[in-house]
């Protein structure tokens, strides 16, 4: 007869039966295998298998359960990080992903800088052309404000604070136009080196929505750094901070006609360096508390 094994001891038979045999009737079982689910051919004596012959290899589905629960098995005890930079415990993350807690809000954060470093990869091409490279600017700029929108969104749920989630809503309206301006900008400022007047409206409307931008972000800052008790907040601030001075004083340069590619490096620099404090920020702190 032939049917299914069951488990260890117990095999369905073809005939819809259930059969029980004993260990030392599977013959050509291999030391370690696993058994669950492959097809045997046996004999029924006094009601149980005997002369068990295993015929072929396990179906697909048997050998996905085999590695589905494997995979399980490893990650039952992900690694716990818990130094003077880093505080993580991946556990938290991965059974509790989108509970407002701190880990969870790490794991988000961090995805969230590493869309809005893409997207400023990005950027370029999104001022100057189309095609794919402006395709993925938007892909990540969207999915990076998305992202951002939860982190704060988690803040609020955890500190009960919604001023972190208003300002950077807020942020993302200015950033917003000032992107659609951006993108005209760059049109006019071509026209402009052959000849045409600069467009000195659009450009004291983008130093205006920069500034406005900068307020709300350091308003940002403040807040989140308060909230979360944790000093790199504000490193990350001073750097963003910057970055915008160097921004500006490329605008005035360009105003004058003046070479300005040195104040573009500079602010590249330091949109780094905020980046990357902003990261140790993020994993760093250790606690999360309501503030009047």
């Amino acid at each position: 007869m032939k049917g299914k094994i069951l488990g260890a001891g117990a095999i369905s038979g073809d005939d819809g039966k259930r059969y029980y045999y004993e260990e030392n009737e599977l013959k050509n079982a291999k030391e370690g295998q696993n058994i669950e689910g492959l097809e045997v051919d046996f004999e029924v004596i006094d009601g149980k298998a005997v002369g068990v012959f295993i015929l072929n290899k396990p179906s697909f589905s048997s050998n996905f359960s085999s590695l589905n629960a494997s995979f399980n098995a490893s990650m039952t005890n992900l690694p716990n990080i818990d130094t003077k930079f880093v505080f993580l415990d991946f556990n938290a993350v991965k059974n509790f992903i989108f509970a407002p807690n701190i880990h969870s809000m790490k794991f988000f954060a961090l995805l969230t800088l590493i869309c809005y470093l893409i997207t400023n990869l990005l950027a370029k091409s999104f001022v100057y052309g189309g095609g794919a490279s402006a395709a993925f600017f938007y892909i990540f700029g969207i999915l990076s404000l998305v992202l951002g929108l939860w982190v704060n969104y988690l803040l609020f749920q955890t500190s009960s604070d919604k001023k972190p989630l208003v300002y950077f809503i807020s942020c993302v309206i200015v950033v917003a136009v000032m992107g659609i301006l951006l993108k005209t900008l760059a049109d006019s400022l071509m026209m402009s080196m052959f000849g045409g007047k600069l467009p000195y409206f659009k450009l004291t409307l983008i130093v205006l929505l920069f500034i406005a931008y900068a307020v709300l972000i350091l308003l940002w800052y403040i807040r989140v750094g308060k909230i979360t008790n944790e000093k790199f907040f504000m490193y990350s601030l001073y750097a963003q901070l910057a970055s915008y001075a160097c921004l500006i004083i490329m605008i005035i340069m360009l105003l004058c006609r003046e070479e300005f590619g040195i104040w573009y490096d500079f602010a590249v620099i330091c949109a780094i360096a905020s980046s990357a404090l902003l990261a140790v920020a993020w994993l760093k702190f250790r606690e999360i508390h309501a503030i009047n």
